[in-house]
């Protein structure tokens, strides 16, 4: 194994057992949903273990997820959805062995240089989706703290009241639009609708500390041009984060150190 483990990659590892266990009956055996999870599974246990144990472990969990053999008349999905069990066992040992082997909670020092605590992103989605996830877990690659609304406490609020106490918590906001949950206008696909009506409050909370993610294949308002925003595919994603990092280190969020020679 290499260096210790973090807390990210603790709550990364947590994150895709949670998108296994929710979405993953969904996925198409061997589909792109599927394909991209059981890639990050993969990216995550080679950034963490070395040698014979990451190979071990990648092919623990790619033989609980595949079928050994493939016959013309198998039914793949079938399968699929019969081992989704099997297979968040294997991921949940993988979380439990991490938690384990982790540092603790307390030994962190990542805080935003102007706040004094942890950087705090808010993400306005359009739903469960492998950007989301992957976006979810590059936030906390930059030692940030992701918010997903509806994973916060109501404390009795109403919907409007508790996304707006939730946004007053956070420094930053990322608009995400996907396009397998865009809807199709005038022969072409926008932002779904909530996406959209979240930029104004947005806007009004954050002022010029948010940008626009949306995926190749949805087209963003025109009224929205004005205003910071990238383009990502499956491919490029990663590029798209660069111009998040770009965003963060321009209002003094993000300090980046680079090692002396």
């Amino acid at each position: 194994m290499g260096s210790k483990i973090t807390q990210a990659e603790i709550q990364a590892a947590r994150s895709l057992l949670d998108e296994l266990e929710s979405d993953g009956v969904d996925w198409m055996h061997d589909g792109p949903e599927f394909t991209l999870w059981n890639q990050r599974v993969e990216n995550l246990i080679n950034r963490v273990f070395t040698g014979d144990e990451a190979s071990t472990r990648i092919y623990s969990i790619y033989r609980a997820g595949h079928p050994n053999s493939v016959s013309p008349s198998m039914d793949l999905q079938g399968w699929h959805v019969e081992h989704i069990p099997t297979l968040s066992a294997n991921v949940q040992a993988l979380v439990e062995d991490l938690e384990a082997r982790g540092e603790p909670a307390t030994t962190r020092s990542d805080v935003n240089p102007i706040t004094g605590r942890k950087l705090r992103i808010f993400i306005a989605h359009d739903g469960q989706t492998a950007a989301r996830a992957r976006l979810e877990d590059f936030v906390r690659s930059l030692d940030a703290e992701p918010v997903i609304a509806e994973r916060e406490p109501s404390m009795g609020k109403s919907l409007d009241e508790k996304i707006a106490a939730v946004m007053k918590n956070c420094d930053f906001a990322i608009a995400l639009a996907t396009r397998v949950r865009a809807n199709p206008q005038d022969d072409q696909m926008i932002p779904r609708a909530n996406v959209l009506d979240e930029i104004p409050r947005i806007r009004s909370q954050f002022g010029d500390r948010w940008m626009f993610l949306f995926e190749s294949g949805v087209n963003p308002p025109s009224n929205e041009a004005q205003f910071v925003r990238e383009q990502f595919n499956h491919v490029t994603m990663e590029q798209a984060y660069m111009g998040l990092v770009r965003e963060l280190r321009g209002h003094g969020m993000l300090i980046v150190t680079v090692p002396s020679k």
